[in-house]
């Protein structure tokens, strides 16, 4: 049997998704500036703070729509040499990433709630919020975005392994990869101990390495509170449909009709 089976039942599975959809968030990331001492160093800058809502409109009102890379992800992040400690020197700019979920649209409520309860808020500074944008996964997978790899830190042999990929004998060749691996259980490479375990597997994570550019008719719908919604559909001058996360399955699917947009509606 030949073609692609997820094109085939993905309509009849809730849990699989159509599109990748990236979330602005409150909260902060860091900033990383050059170590003039040390080339190849970096130091931490001052964070800078966040507002989901401000990210978005500084994203459409841009000439060129852009979702920016503003911070390293992954396993390998702890390798960035920092200050004056020698570690790896996994290169900065390898790891700095978008990121993206393939969480349905239909379950996105829970996704950006599950950040703003008081336990998840002491182990993940960044509250995703229903601010975003969503686009067809091929979009995201044509300009080079993956899904990530999940895996135990637990398991020494499995750990070790990946490990190596930063080696000096295996950085270079392995330098796609080294963006895309993510631990869940004890986080071993922690600048500061840690009190709890970190697993967000639940996030469903694809990551774009660097900046990506996108024109406004590249982008699925977007994502925004319903009284905020003309806002938002006025500053991309209505070629963005705008829709609430909270919105029930069946309302959405009707919004999408009312705009002409039956893929949109049959890719739910």
């Amino acid at each position: 049997m030949g073609g692609n089976p997820n094109e085939s039942f993905s309509s009849d599975r809730a849990d699989l998704s159509n599109f990748l959809i990236h979330l602005t968030k409150n909260g902060s990331y860091e900033v990383y500036e050059k170590y003039r001492l040390k080339p190849g160093h970096y130091l931490f800058g001052p964070s800078i703070n966040l507002e989901a809502d401000a990210s978005l409109k500084s994203i459409l009102q841009r000439d060129q729509p852009t979702l920016e890379a503003r911070a390293p992800f992954g396993h390998f992040k702890f390798d960035i040499s920092v200050g004056a400690q020698i570690r790896r020197a996994v290169p900065l700019d390898w790891l700095t990433s978008v990121c993206f979920s393939e969480t349905p649209l239909r379950e996105l409520r829970s996704f950006y709630r599950s950040t703003q309860n008081s336990a998840q808020q002491a182990k993940k500074q960044n509250r995703y919020q229903k601010y975003g944008l969503a686009f067809f996964t091929d979009f995201v997978r044509d300009r080079g975005g993956h899904p990530i790899f999940y895996f135990d830190s637990r398991k020494d042999d499995i750990y070790n392994a990946v490990d190596r990929l930063a080696d000096p004998q295996f950085l270079t060749t392995c330098k796609p990869l080294l963006p895309l691996f993510e631990s869940f259980g004890p986080a071993r490479k922690a600048r500061f101990p840690l009190n709890y375990e970190i697993d967000f597997r639940w996030e469903r994570e694809w990551r774009h390495v660097g900046d990506l550019r996108f024109d406004f008719s590249d982008v699925a719908f977007g994502l925004c509170p319903e009284s905020r919604i003309p806002e938002f559909e006025n500053l991309c001058n209505d070629k963005i449909i705008f829709v609430d996360p909270d919105w029930d399955i069946d309302v959405l699917i009707s919004h999408f009709k009312s705009k002409s947009r039956q893929d949109l509606a049959d890719a739910l």
